[in-house]
């Protein structure tokens, strides 16, 4: 693989993380909120 194709792949991997990441925050903060407000 070249370096290109390489740090393109790198960038898109950590890109799901960081989704996957902010997905799972969100239920997070919900759930607590959710909780704290009923």
């Amino acid at each position: 693989m070249s370096k290109t194709a390489l740090l393109t792949h790198e960038v898109k991997l950590l890109h799901r993380i960081i989704v996957l990441c902010g997905a799972l925050l969100r239920v997070f903060l919900f759930s607590v909120f959710g909780e704290a407000l009923n």
